[in-house]
């Protein structure tokens, strides 16, 4: 019966639900000191509910001052706040200076890359010029191996493949790793070790 008269209650005036209250307690057995501070924290429940559901919509503040809308309502369609992401500077190294440039790259599959857009795999090594590539998320099988780096050699010349694959017999084309190292343009061919690169001349 409380549960409700509640929202009944909730839609009175103080005194009036100080009154209905007070002699419901009355009714129950309960002291006028009892009924009183029942009423008060019933009162302090019901003020208490539009500061709580305001603090659940309000805005937060992101780091840079920028305003994230949060809401708990599933249906809320405000619109998104997008932070740009801040620049990163670019290494530019001395025209003298001997690096060792690597990308790591999660593609998902190598299989979408290769025959949807080898394009932009070409592109990336035209452009970047990397040592190594390092991908991850092949999800190819060992199987695949002979096909894929047919494709691969055919679109990068003078490189070689090093694979990974998942050899879970459940998993298959799970996972899986390659690496794609360039070839050595330094006297003495391809180096075995890190120090023997940097030394190169």
């Amino acid at each position: 019966a409380d549960v409700e008269a509640k929202p009944a209650l909730d839609q009175e005036p103080k005194s009036k639900r100080a009154v209905s209250r007070r002699k419901a307690a009355s009714e129950a057995g309960k002291s006028e000191a009892e009924a009183k501070a029942q009423v008060q924290q019933a009162d302090a429940d019901v003020e208490a509910k539009p500061a709580k559901a305001q603090k659940r919509g309000k805005a937060a503040k992101a780091d840079d001052g920028e305003t994230i809308k949060r809401s708990d309502s599933k249906s809320d369609t405000s619109e998104k706040v997008v932070i740009p992401r801040t620049p990163i500077p670019r290494y530019v190294p001395a025209p003298s200076a001997r690096t060792l440039k690597v990308i790591t790259w999660n593609i998902t599959t190598l299989r979408s890359l290769v025959n949807k857009n080898a394009a932009l795999l070409k592109k990336l090594f035209d452009t970047e010029k990397p040592d190594l590539v390092c991908m991850q998320e092949i999800k190819l099988n060992a199987e695949d191996q002979a096909e894929y780096e047919a494709k691969l050699q055919a679109l990068l010349p003078g490189h070689t493949f090093h694979w990974n694959f998942c050899t879970l017999p459940d998993s298959k084309s799970y996972s899986g790793t390659l690496a794609i190292v360039a070839a050595s343009d330094a006297p003495g061919g391809p180096q075995k070790t890190l120090d023997a690169f940097f030394k190169a001349k």
